[in-house]
């Protein structure tokens, strides 16, 4: 169990070889795995039906398997995950449209299938964003952005890295962004909290106004009191002070 946990960590990391994974892919159709390990087993069941479908020779199996050169780059990693998520999406639409033609009771296994693509989906999806988010090339940033708002349901993770962004990215693009894919989240009360407090963080005039028309749509009567305390700043661009001063109306 040792050595699988650690092949895991080596896989997660980028750095498993071929055969590590083919091992991690018949552990995990196993039904003696640890509980512990129960979480990783729809991921490799999914891997595995892909590789199963698609020979060794095939344009995508390069994409879902790692080389066996351990050195392995970060570029060549995020296209890894980009490449396994994009067969799992591919996967998820051939399930669809064969359900459309088969019988129900045919396709209890299919609809199996198709919830691990899911699952799968969301996971390597959820990898890339975390991947892309720590970029130094502000377009790739922008990319995890563009990524995280195709989630499903954007777990504790994705939440985190958003809010991290937006208090700390140095690109102004990339913040808005940020503010964007948080403003998909605001049913959550600690999202909402959470860009309430970033408020009072924010120098750039942009992020600003994008921050406080969010907190309107909303609704949040809370976000009166750190409205309030942004326009008494002493540096505060004239110009969007009136926009805000005006977009309070609307609060009250």
């Amino acid at each position: 169990m040792d050595r699988i946990k650690k092949i895991l960590e080596r896989y997660y990391e980028g750095n498993s070889s071929h055969l590590e994974e083919l091992e991690l892919m018949k552990f995990f159709s196993s039904s003696n795995i640890d509980p512990d390990l129960l979480e990783y087993r729809a991921e490799f069941e999914m891997l595995n039906t892909i590789r199963k479908m698609h020979p060794p020779n095939s344009i995508i199996m390069p994409l879902i398997t790692n080389t066996n050169d351990r050195n392995v780059n970060r570029e060549l990693y995020q296209w890894k995950i980009f490449g396994r998520t994009a067969a799992s999406i591919a996967l998820l639409l051939i399930g669809y449209l064969i359900a459309s033609f088969d019988p129900p009771w045919q396709n209890a296994k299919l609809a199996r299938t198709v919830e691990l693509a899911k699952v799968e989906t969301e996971r390597l999806r959820t990898q890339l964003i975390l991947e892309l988010i720590e970029e130094p090339i502000t377009s790739k940033r922008l990319i995890a952005h563009s990524e995280a708002n195709k989630l499903t349901s954007p777990n504790k993770l994705v939440t985190e890295a958003l809010f991290t962004t937006l208090q700390s990215d140095s690109d102004v693009n990339v913040r808005i962004a940020a503010v964007e894919s948080l403003s998909k989240l605001v049913e959550d009360p600690k999202v909402r909290e959470g860009i309430i407090k970033s408020l009072e963080y924010q120098e750039s005039p942009l992020v600003i106004l994008k921050l406080v028309k969010l907190m309107i749509l909303f609704q949040e009567n809370e976000s009166l009191n750190s409205i309030e305390k942004l326009l008494q700043r002493p540096q505060i661009n004239e110009t969007i002070k009136k926009e805000i001063e005006k977009s309070i109306q609307n609060l009250i």
